[in-house]
């Protein structure tokens, strides 16, 4: 359908990409998010890629 996964060195988002986190400890049914042109939206709008430091801390692991 389409779905391409992306690295995320030197990732830059368009409007339209959706981003998909797995779950883990803080967050048991995982998070999803859509970049509207300007910034994240989930169930809210998001400062950053990721909704919250537990998800920057372990994308910065990878």
């Amino acid at each position: 359908m389409g779905f391409e996964e992306i690295p995320s060195k030197g990732y830059k988002p368009k409007k339209g990409d959706i981003s998909v986190l797995p779950q883990n400890e803080v967050s048991s049914f995982g998070h999803i998010a859509i970049y509207g042109g300007k910034q994240w939206v989930s169930d809210y709008e998001q400062k950053y890629f990721y909704p919250n430091p537990y998800y920057k801390k372990k994308g910065q692991e990878q």
